[in-house]
């Protein structure tokens, strides 16, 4: 079983998890794997693995006890005001204000998927069976054959045979179709009748949702047929609970004899062989069709059922920085995912299960999209739990814990939990209000390196105004050259060659006008600038 582990996987966990299993009595909750587990370990193949290991195991997972009655809020006729009140004291509570009124998209929301009817156990497994069949009609359609010993059947099979066998499966699903389907959905509206409940056509349509127009006229006349279109041969497979065989043993058999007939017409074409073959692929095709419908209804029905689990868990995690909203449309994510993976065969409950991959889904997108600088998945449990231990000490101790303290309970280095507590902190914003009247905010008491000083800007302004005194004393080209050289203008020195390139001049010219504005400077006005010159 271990050799099965995806690559990765933390195998010292799976002793923590039969520790906790034995301990609560060879059960164990989804909160439970869900904290022994690191919170990187999200993958498909790593929570298959956790379930078949811990059946091999013989234990069982369960629901968490607070989330047996908390998880499904309850449908009412008139659009789930609970779900409502809920959602909105939640939001109130997150708000820490007064009550604000909730936004009509997630009043209208709440409404809908009120009216859908919750699912019994038995109906998970039903439209989990109409599920795994609509996955093998893709996977035949996608040319994914079976296994099956071809050479064998050819060598036994004459085309004659071939078309005998189809039209005999064929027969037979159109027989169970006859003795199941329409039976039981007879005895489902009589039994309604006879408890004194109105049959509407809403419940006619419901009842018979998946059959065809000549199934339904059978039902209205409650009367038999002789005959059903081969097409609608499928619409009884879901009632095959009379035979431990795979129901869609004989669909795959179908499409095996068909490709041989395939052959076999290619290799001794006929006009009659043709159209036999036409007219047994389309029926198989139509076949497939329905098939396909029947598991993407199943997939819709099974998530719309649930969309209420989706809430009651999402609205546990607001005011963790995410929009209510956004948390429920992470959380139907991670519902999506749980009808795609649900194995009926395992014995988990529906609403069990998906409480893993919602929850899974609703930490995740906070982890990555909750606070402003990204922290990786795996940092955030190292952040959670230390934060625990610091809850722990803080109970214990009467006070906060120390850096040294937190280190010795995680076995770690104290280097490494100031590390943790420096990337926990939360960013700021530049425009939080400080003080009672809030009329200054957090930005203006942050220093800024890059602007100047006001002691170093005021004596810059007033060198400047010095500067423009003593050129002033100087003629108009003797200023120009100073002002080129040493870039008193625009910052940027200029050489003798590009000044002298400005005058119309040579260099050496420039260089002697320089000079001898320099030397009347130093003899006029040496004072003025003296106070300027750093030591």
């Amino acid at each position: 079983m271990l050799a099965n582990a995806p690559e990765g996987f933390p195998i010292q966990k799976l002793a923590d998890l039969e520790l906790c299993a034995s301990k609560n009595g060879g059960q164990i909750s989804y909160g439970e794997i869900n904290d022994i587990l690191p919170a990187n370990v999200t993958s498909d193949d790593a929570l298959d693995f956790v379930y078949d290991y811990l059946a091999s195991r013989n234990y069982t997972v369960v629901p968490d006890e607070s989330e047996e009655d908390d998880d499904v809020l309850p449908a009412n006729d008139d659009g789930d005001e609970d779900a409502e009140l809920s959602a909105t004291a939640t939001l109130t509570d997150g708000a820490g204000t007064e009550a604000v009124a909730i936004d009509d998209p997630v009043r209208m929301y709440l409404k809908e998927i009120g009216r859908v009817s919750l699912l019994q156990g038995e109906d998970e497994v039903e439209l989990a069976k109409r599920m795994d069949k609509g996955k093998q009609a893709l996977r035949i359609e996608a040319n994914k054959k079976v296994s099956a010993d071809v050479t064998e059947l050819t060598s036994k099979s004459s085309r004659e045979k071939i078309i005998k066998r189809i039209e005999t499966l064929l027969a037979e699903e159109k027989r169970l179709a006859d003795e199941r389907s329409i039976p039981l959905a007879i005895a489902a509206l009589e039994q309604m009748h006879n408890d004194g409940k109105e049959v509407t056509p809403e419940i006619f349509a419901e009842k018979t949702r998946y059959f065809t127009q000549n199934e339904r006229e059978r039902l209205h006349n409650l009367m038999e047929s002789e005959k059903i279109p081969c097409e609608n041969w499928l619409s009884a497979v879901r009632y095959r609970e009379d035979t431990n065989e795979p129901t869609s043993k004989s669909l795959y058999e179908i499409h095996i004899l068909m490709n041989l007939l395939q052959e076999k017409v290619r290799k001794s074409p006929s006009k009659a062989g043709e159209k036999k073959l036409a007219d047994l692929t389309e029926d198989f095709r139509k076949t497939l069709g329905r098939y396909k419908l029947l598991g993407e209804d199943a997939k819709q029905r099974l998530s719309e059922a649930n969309l209420r689990l989706v809430v009651s868990i999402a609205k546990r995690y607001v005011g963790r920085g995410m929009l209510f909203l956004d948390l429920i449309q992470e959380g139907n994510l991670g519902l999506i995912k749980a009808v795609e993976k649900f194995d009926y065969n395992k014995g988990f409950k529906f609403s069990t299960y998906a409480t893993w991959w919602i929850r899974q889904a609703i930490t995740r997108a906070i982890a990555d999209q909750a606070r402003t600088i990204r922290i990786p998945v795996h940092m955030v449990e190292t952040i959670n739990k230390l934060i625990r231990i610091s809850r722990q000490l803080l109970q214990e101790l009467g006070r906060e814990p120390t850096p040294k303290e937190i280190a010795e309970q995680m076995e770690t280095t104290e280097e490494r939990v100031r590390e943790i507590l420096k990337i926990a902190q939360e960013p700021v914003s530049m425009e939080t209000p400080i003080g009672e009247e809030e009329d200054s905010h957090l930005g203006d008491f942050i220093e800024d390196h890059e602007a100047p000083a006001p002691a170093d800007a005021a004596s810059f302004a007033l060198l400047k105004e010095k500067l423009n005194e003593v050129l002033n004393t100087l003629s108009t080209r003797e200023r120009e050259v100073l002002e080129l050289r040493f870039g008193l203008k625009d910052g940027r020195q200029r050489t003798l060659e590009e000044v002298g390139q400005h005058f119309g001049v040579t260099r050496e010219r420039i260089r002697q006008i320089e000079a001898k504005a320099l030397r009347r400077l130093r003899s006029k006005r040496p004072a003025q600038l003296r106070d300027f010159v750093m030591d």
